[in-house]
Parts: structure tokens; C-alpha cells; sequence
């Protein structure tokens, strides 16, 4: 599976949203999307603030930094910090270093 988006809050009014290029594909070449032909620019909306807000909180491994002015932004009840990336379902909790897949070899 892949992120249908992924934020970058780049100032307190300012945001990067790089979208799943999936449609693009078999329909569109990488070089007409490097023109920029694509891209947008969309009026400040609450509902554009709370997805970098919310992505952003959502995300976060350990630290959450924001402007001062912003503090009532930040919720209450944080998640705690995360030091995994990915679970997978139903895999080991933790690598040992062992092959998850084991192929059978024919001789």
C-alpha cells in the first residue's frame, strides 16, 4: 500500500501536499509531470490547516515542534512517541534477524 499523500508544513500558513502519483501511470510521462503542469495551489481552508495539523500530530515519532503562538493547535492528548516505522500484521514484534521467507530449494 502507498500513502495517497504525504504533508510537509512548510511555515505556519504554508503547506506542501505531494500527492499519490498512481493516476499519472501508463496515462501520463514522468517528464510532462516534472513540468509542474500538474501542480497546484489551493486558498487557505480550515479543512487544508487541520489535515497538516492532523497528518502532522498523526506522524510524529517523538517531537512535535510548533510556534508559540500556535500552542492551543496542539492537542491535549498526544499520542506517545513510536520507535517503529512499520507493523506489519502478524509479523515478529521484533527482527531477530532470522528470514521471514524461507524458499524451498530444488536441486
Amino acid at each position: 500500500m502507498t500513502a495517497w499523500g504525504i504533508t510537509f508544513p512548510l511555515t505556519r500558513k504554508i503547506g506542501l501536499l505531494l500527492g499519490n502519483p498512481e493516476e499519472f501511470f501508463g496515462n501520463v510521462g514522468a517528464d510532462e509531470v516534472a513540468t509542474g503542469r500538474f501542480d497546484m495551489t489551493q486558498a487557505p481552508s480550515t479543512t487544508a490547516a487541520n489535515l497538516f495539523n492532523d497528518a502532522t500530530v498523526d506522524n510524529a515519532r517523538q517531537w512535535i515542534f510548533h510556534h508559540p503562538d500556535d500552542a492551543h493547535l496542539v492537542p491535549d492528548d498526544l499520542p506517545h512517541p513510536r520507535d517503529k516505522e512499520i507493523q506489519v500484521m502478524g509479523g515478529p514484534e521484533k527482527f531477530t534477524g532470522e528470514p521471514l521467507f524461507v524458499s524451498e530449494q530444488h536441486e
